[in-house]
């Protein structure tokens, strides 16, 4: 009988356990270039300042492809952790307490926006201080298959009542 207890300690143990996702997790692998080609064409298009209409073009005609907003339905319900930027959403006073979680700073800012499935609506358990706006921070919660349409961006995954912590590696 022992054994059995500490059997459904193990198992109740490993099905609460958290995932550390990357980014492209979140995404179907037959559109893992695809992303990495578009993360990049946005970054040159940054890089060059000025005219970069045409870089901003092909990204946008790029965003359009079917694969670039697919989630993975096999997330939906995980406690999961990720690493990523702010996007703020809602700035009540000095702190956030709504956001886009993006895989690279600035993005929805000046560029075309991540894939939806790169992005991740994230309402905080507790807000997130503006003097820790530009740093990268860790968010931890359940993640939903749950589109959500902002101002800034579209996004594929939500998360509600999710705790975050500056970002260090680990």
């Amino acid at each position: 009988m022992k054994w059995l207890a500490t059997l459904l300690l193990a198992f109740s143990a490993t099905c609460s356990a958290t995932t550390t996702l990357q980014w492209l997790d979140l995404a179907p692998k037959e559109a893992h270039q695809d992303i990495i080609f578009y993360s990049g064409k946005v970054s040159n298009a940054h890089r060059m300042g000025g005219n970069h209409e045409t870089q901003y073009d092909q990204v946008r005609h790029m965003r359009n492809n079917p694969q670039m907003s697919k989630v993975i339905d096999a997330l939906d319900g995980k406690q999961v952790r990720l690493a990523g930027y702010i996007v703020p959403l809602n700035i009540d006073g000095d702190v956030i307490d709504e956001i886009l979680l993006a895989p690279y700073p600035g993005a929805c800012l000046i560029a075309p926006p991540p894939p939806e499935n790169q992005l991740v609506y994230v309402k905080l358990k507790q807000p997130i201080p503006m003097s820790q706006l530009f740093e990268p921070i860790w968010i931890e919660g359940v993640i939903s298959t749950e589109h959500s349409d902002t101002d800034a961006a579209a996004s594929g995954y939500s998360m509600m009542q999710a705790n975050w912590q500056l970002y260090a590696k680990g």
